[in-house]
């Protein structure tokens, strides 16, 4: 189990989290905000929460992991265009982040579970970007860590990959493992994920499925549009 306790992140002057504290248990938890709300920021704090500009305490199993610990414990993927090298092909990507996370994954298995198959073996810069997208998960999903930090992974993917993207992600978390992705796709964060946080003001507002009875498009609309508000943030 992940514990955040505390955690605060700021980017130059401004504060954009603030006293946010939570327990990530294995399975698939969304994030849910509006645009600016600190979804990045979170992700980006939980990569690296030994980052001076985040306060506060992340531990792993109830322990404060060492850095190099928790960098081959997590596995952070911002956007495809980011994580992939335009000559590499997908293939080369997850071997090479097999090796670098020490991960014993089967990259045509995982590559079957989230539709890659295919594109596997195609240079990143001859892909579109929904195949960038693709690959991209399918490189995270190979390093096989405890924590997959996934900012908002399903947005350039057509139906038919959203479909076989969450299914490989349930996949992985039901080895015990831990995805916390972004979205603001409320059609099916119900049904996908097992756990939504909900950010408002820079803390967690809300969390819904757990018990919720309450619909994630009912907690938005109760955040965000009927009087809610967000801090500026990334």
């Amino acid at each position: 189990m992940i514990t955040v306790s505390g955690l605060g992140a700021v980017r130059g002057s401004r504060t954009i989290l603030r006293e946010i504290s939570l327990e990530l248990h294995p399975g698939i938890i969304g994030l849910v905000a509006p645009n600016g709300s600190g979804k990045t920021t979170l992700l980006e704090s939980l990569a690296q929460p030994w980052d001076k500009r985040v306060k506060g305490s992340v531990l792993l199993n109830g322990d404060i992991p060492a850095p190099h610990a928790w960098e081959r414990s997590v596995y952070y993927l911002p956007s495809a265009n980011e994580a992939l090298e335009p000559s590499m092909t997908g293939r080369q990507h997850a071997e090479l982040a097999k090796k670098l996370w020490s991960s014993t994954a089967k990259t045509e298995i995982v590559a079957a579970a989230c539709g890659s198959s295919e594109i596997l073996d195609i240079p990143t810069h001859k892909c579109s970007q929904g195949m960038k997208q693709l690959i991209a998960i399918t490189v995270a999903m190979c390093t096989g860590v405890k924590l997959l930090l996934l900012d908002e992974p399903l947005s350039a993917l057509d139906p038919t990959n959203v479909a076989h993207v969450a299914t490989a992600l349930r996949r992985y978390a039901r080895e015990g493992l831990t995805v916390l992705m972004s979205t603001h796709n409320l059609t099916n964060v119900d049904t996908s994920c097992d756990k939504v946080i909900f950010i408002n003001d820079g803390t967690v507002g809300a969390i819904g499925g757990d018990g919720e009875r309450r619909s994630c498009l009912e907690i938005y609309r109760e955040l965000y549009e009927k009087g809610g508000a967000c801090s500026a943030g990334q």
